[in-house]
């Protein structure tokens, strides 16, 4: 979508055309598909009236085609093609590249191979939109500053030998950069600070780069993505380097406040922002980390070598964050008491293995993926954070499981949502003498349930790390009026055991087929033999049964982003009024 847009394609409004027409669809992991004899039809279209003259399609997708113009004369020109698209393979023919230096229209360049540095240098390309490289040999993309006015994404990935990013001057309209496993890679260009039209950075496995220019002018920045830099954040690196100079410390000498950008950059907080020599803070050893805000919405720092010392020296000031992972890091103590937050919903702090508590979480927050944790003993006061509904805790300490679910069910996510606890070798309590060792459970309605209780929990105890369950509610006429089907039932050994507790509320069934019946029931299916149950959950007040407004908020809670593109819970109309739901569990730790 992101690359069909940048080359002026409108995808919003054309995708949702080409899925009317059953000309494509999208999978359930978000990628685009045809029917083969669609794709067909395109390559014939592409190939047209010249099948044999590759040179005169408008985009070159097979290796036997671009061997074949790279054969031709090195003056040859090829107006006519507008993309390239080619995996990885070795070209026979050298640099001898005429592809690349020689496609005056190009728009978009997808190629994982080795190509040349003078052909990136000397081809023309103001028309091009999409630069995405893999698997690059040389030191540097190009010298100097190139002028590519409608360049909007770069990628660049596993540049195991670039030593320094371009100048970024030339390239004002760049919206997407991400550099990903340039093992050798040791300067950010400072320019990148001034693409005012900048949204999404991201620079990862990048094991060498030990300093980031100041993020100065973009204004939409959105994303900010620092994973695997495990020097960008040395701060007792950084503080022995610039003790003994101070006045080489790179900060933003403009003395003026940025009002609509993102300021990132490793300084002495009491260094002032001129041309004077910076004075020393009373505290030697307390070089801070600062994030100066205004619209970004997601910071990504896993896997940092994060410390105490970063984060308690941390001053992030950034009221529209909503995404923050900070996995893999090495601090004890995350205290959200000087991190100012108040939007954040989603925090991930899987593998930070030394991590020993949080405190003072937002109100604000909706997930909490803490998987890894082995050292968690406690998330602290919970009881504030009413929009929370995402909760887990595999293969570490479930510190307070029993705890975290009642604060949870005492949320604004019970009438409307769902709610979702995931836990290591722990089952809460109200279940522990409950569970039935069967991969099937049914739960019976009483006459009065749509009056007494908002919604259901299940619960399953198994082995598997991703079960998979499904949920099925039916109308049945039952001659008896057991609450629960007591039969097998026993208390599990809990040590290398996952329990996974679920909340559907009624109120998010309310545009189904569900309806007002006394004689409705909930079957639970698990894909093997596993623990479960299933319980009624009661309201909290009469005032409980009308519809409260919080379905509107909860709505943006990440369920799509949590399971890779799928939503936690699906649910289908099923045949005889019956209601189908789908629990998609984590594949694994979530990302």
């Amino acid at each position: 979508m992101e690359i069909l847009d940048a080359c002026g394609f409108h995808p919003v409004i054309g995708v949702k055309v080409l899925i009317q027409k059953a000309l494509i669809t999208i999978s359930e992991d978000g990628e685009f598909d045809m029917h083969d004899l669609v794709q067909e039809m395109g390559h014939h279209i592409v190939r047209g009236e010249h099948p044999n003259n590759p040179e005169k399609h408008s985009r070159i997708w097979k290796k036997e085609d671009a061997i074949k113009i790279c054969s031709m004369d090195a003056t040859t020109e090829l107006d006519m093609i507008e993309a390239v698209g080619l995996g990885f393979f070795v070209f026979p023919l050298g640099d001898n590249l005429p592809l690349v230096a020689n496609g005056k229209n190009l728009r978009w360049i997808q190629w994982q191979c080795d190509i040349a540095i003078h052909l990136l240098s000397n081809f023309p390309q103001r028309t091009l939109c999409c630069l995405i490289l893999g698997s690059g040999l040389q030191k540097q993309l190009w010298e100097g500053n190139k002028f590519l006015p409608n360049l909007k994404i770069i990628e660049l990935w596993s540049f195991h030998n670039l030593i320094v990013t371009p100048d970024f001057c030339g390239l004002p309209n760049l919206e997407r950069f991400i550099l990903t496993r340039c093992f050798y890679l040791e300067e950010i260009h400072p320019s990148i600070g001034r693409l005012e039209r900048l949204v999404f950075l991201r620079i990862a496995h990048c094991p060498r780069l030990e300093m980031f220019p100041p993020i100065t002018q973009p204004k939409k920045l959105k994303t900010l993505e620092f994973s695997s830099c495990p020097k960008l954040f040395n701060i007792s690196e950084i503080q022995k380097q610039n003790i003994d100079n101070l006045g080489n410390l790179d900060l933003d000498n403009s003395g003026k406040e940025v009002e609509s950008s993102m300021e990132c950059c490793l300084e002495e907080p009491s260094l002032p922002r001129n041309n004077m020599k910076p004075c020393l803070h009373d505290n030697m050893n307390h070089i801070g980390l600062q994030f100066f805000f205004k619209d970004i919405r997601k910071l990504d720092l896993s896997f940092c070598s994060l410390g105490d010392e970063e984060i308690f020296s941390a001053d992030w000031e950034l009221p529209n964050l909503e995404e923050l992972n900070l996995r893999g890091n090495d601090f004890s103590l995350l205290s959200f008491s000087r991190l100012k937050l108040p939007r954040l919903k989603l925090l991930n702090v899987s593998y930070c293995q030394g991590l020993v508590e949080m405190s003072e979480l937002p109100s604000s927050i909706a997930v909490i993926l803490a998987d890894s944790c082995t050292s968690l003993e406690s998330c602290g006061d919970v009881s504030n954070c009413k929009w929370l509904w995402n909760v887990s805790l595999l293969f570490g300490n479930s510190c307070g499981g029993d705890i975290l679910l009642h604060s949870m069910l005492q949320g604004n996510a019970i009438q409307d949502h769902f709610i979702i606890v995931i836990l290591e070798s722990q089952i809460p309590k109200e279940f522990e003498s409950r569970l039935f060792r069967r991969n099937t459970f049914t739960l019976h309605f009483p006459d009065d349930w749509y009056n007494d209780f908002c919604g259901f929990l299940i619960c399953v105890v198994t082995e598997d790390f991703s079960p998979k369950i499904n949920i099925v509610i039916k109308q049945g006429v039952i001659n008896y009026y057991p609450f629960w089907l007591m039969s097998n039932e026993v208390e599990p050994e809990s040590d290398g055991m996952r329990t996974f507790v679920g909340y559907v509320s009624f109120g998010s069934l309310r545009h189904t087929a569900f309806s007002n019946s006394s004689s409705t029931m909930i079957s639970v299916y698990t894909s093997i033999d596993s623990y479960v149950v299933a319980k009624l959950v009661p309201r909290k007040s009469k005032a409980q049964v009308q519809t409260t407004k919080f379905a509107t908020d909860l709505s943006e809670f990440y369920e799509q982003e949590l399971n890779y593109g799928e939503p936690t819970f699906t649910i289908q109309d099923g045949p005889n009024s019956s209601i189908n739901i789908i629990w998609q569990t984590p594949q694994s730790s979530r990302a």
